[in-house]
């Protein structure tokens, strides 16, 4: 049986329900977790959204999230493993009314935990990119009977004008912004805050615009997995 999906206005709620989760979850890991944020769309404030709290967790060791199975089922997670990307743990509560879901990567997986918090911090703090995405968002909600490619039409769209409204070097300071985090990587300086403070700082507004751009993309492509998995 397939989730039933809905999309709802922003619920204040969000943040508290991210945190009371976030609680077991670091108990669960322990010392092997570094960092754990709140992500996806609830974690924007006034965003809309379909209202599945998404969490991501960043830890010294996926081996030992592995060995840790057992004891997020106690908590009504079901452990999927890579599910479909490699080097994640991906778990997910409430069958298939789902309500929470969880990402978990390595520290060093900068390609994975900078998209995801680029994405999120951009929409946090760009009201007009925010209202674009919300309205494509329930659009698509509203056509829910739509083909699989006007979908893929729909958010194409939401992606071209995002990219126009960028410099033509972004493309470099993506880069640049990609290697930063690799010099800081290599001074194991990830604490759970800290390490994600300082790389920001040095973010341009053009390369966390092409995080973004490069995180739709990505997040797309999953969508289209995902669906044809479905269809297998």
């Amino acid at each position: 049986m397939s989730q039933h999906i809905t999309v709802v206005d922003y619920n204040p709620l969000w943040p508290k329900k991210y945190e009371e989760e976030a609680l077991l979850i670091k108990d669960i890991l322990a010392d092997n977790c570094v960092a754990i944020y709140h992500i996806g769309s609830t974690s924007v404030e006034g965003l809309a959204a379909k209202p599945i709290i998404d969490i991501m967790a960043a830890v010294q060791n996926l081996e030992k999230v592995d060995d840790a199975a057992e004891a997020f089922s106690k908590i009504g997670y079901e452990y999927l493993g890579e599910f479909g990307i490699a080097g994640r743990r991906y778990l997910r509560k409430g069958g298939d009314e789902r309500t929470h879901q969880i990402h978990i990567f390595q520290t060093e997986d900068w390609n994975h935990i900078g998209r995801h918090l680029a994405f999120r911090d951009y929409m946090r703090t760009h009201k007009k990119e925010r209202d674009e995405y919300a309205k494509s968002k329930k659009f698509l909600h509203r056509n829910s009977l739509m083909i699989l490619m006007d979908i893929v039409t729909e958010k194409k769209n939401l992606c071209v004008k995002l990219r126009n409204s960028l410099s033509p070097n972004l493309m470099e300071h993506g880069i640049k912004c990609t290697l930063r985090h690799e010099m800081y990587r290599k001074k194991r300086d990830f604490s759970a805050c800290r390490g994600w403070r300082r790389l920001r700082c040095n973010f341009t507004e053009k390369g966390i615009s092409m995080l973004v751009f490069v995180s739709i993309l990505l997040a797309l492509w999953e969508c289209v997995q995902k669906e044809m998995r479905l269809q297998t």
